[in-house]
Formats: C-alpha cells, structure tokens, sequence
C-alpha cells in the first residue's frame, strides 16, 4: 500500500510537471488582461492531448499495481461471496415457501370447516323457519278456533235461555256455560303466553 501511494505521488508530480512546462511554453508574450479561470481553461484546452495521455497512463499504472497485489483473488473472493449469499437467499425462500405453504393449506382447511358450519347452521335456520311457520299457522287456527267456541258457547246460552226449560236447569245450564268460559279464558291466557 505505502508503495501505491508513493507511486501516486510520483505521478502527480510528473502532471504537475508536465503542466507548468506547457504553460510557459505557450504562454502569449501578449499584455492582454484576461481572467485566472479563462486562462486555466485554455491552458487545459490547449494541452488536453498530453493530459488525457497522463491520466490513462496513471490508469494503466494503477491497474497494474492492482493485478499484482491480488486484485484477481479479490474479484475472485467477491464473485464467491456473492454466490454463497445467493445460495443462502436461494435456501431460506425455499424454507420459507414451504412454512407458508403448510400455512396455507391450514388456513385452508380452517375455511372449509367455517363453510360447513356455516351451511349446517344455515340448514338448521331453515328447519326453524319451517317450524315457526308451522306453529303460525297452527296458533291461527287454533285463535279461530277459540272465537269459534265463544261463539258456539254464547250461542247454546241463548238457545237455553230461550227455551221453556225449568229455573233449576237453566241456573245449571249457566254455570256449565259459565265453567266453560273460563276454560276458554284460561286457555286464551296460557295461549298468549
């Protein structure tokens, strides 16, 4: 490393060189007054040539230097590293597509179990309906029963009533009438429960 450095610096004083002997040597013996800048400009412009050469001779120079002092191992060694990482990257996306595909297909049958559910209870839901549309239909019949057996039962208290029937039966006939009343109030009651 100290003789790479060495070698920079020696370079770098030949450019140096190099540059002020072409500025003297193209320097204008005219007195025109022009900018520090413009002149550097121009003396690069001018000695662009020489300069480019400097630089790719440095360049051959540091590649050398490079070549000798390992640069094929290090390529060599970087190429390798880079392929052991590819593998390792290559063996944990496998590890991983497999842990995932094993969640998956759990998660799978997790959904498959859901949707049985779901259609079983959606199944039971129907039967319900079914049922509570069966005991609709059973209370409406049994509600126009009831008025039905009111009406009957007012209709024999009348009929009784009118008839040429002894005291002592009509009190009779009323009280059974009466008792069934009651029955049928009961009924009602329990009914609305």
């Amino acid at each position: 490393m100290k003789k790479f450095i060495a070698t920079l610096l020696f370079v770098i004083t030949l450019i140096s060189a190099f540059a002020v002997c072409a500025s003297a040597a193209s320097a204008d013996t005219a007195t025109e007054r022009t900018n520090v800048f413009e002149q550097i400009y121009s003396l690069i412009l001018s000695n662009s040539d020489k300069i480019l050469s400097a630089l790719a001779f440095m360049g051959s120079l540091v590649l050398a230097i490079a070549y000798r002092k390992g640069m094929l191992p290090i390529l060599r060694g970087g190429i390798s590293k880079i392929g052991e990482e590819i593998g390792h990257l290559k063996s944990e996306t496998e590890s991983f597509y497999k842990a995932s595909e094993g969640k998956l297909s759990e998660a799978y049958k997790s959904i498959e179990r859901a949707e049985g559910l779901f259609s079983s209870l959606s199944d039971r839901l129907a039967e319900l309906e079914e049922e509570l549309s069966a005991q609709n239909a059973d209370r409406t019949n049994y509600s126009q029963m009831r008025i039905i057996m009111s009406a009957q039962i007012d209709m024999l208290y009348e009929i009784f009533m009118a008839s040429s029937l002894p005291a002592y039966q009509k009190e009779n006939v009323g009280e059974k009438i009466c008792e069934m009343k009651k029955a049928l109030a009961a009924g009602e009651a329990a009914g609305n429960e």
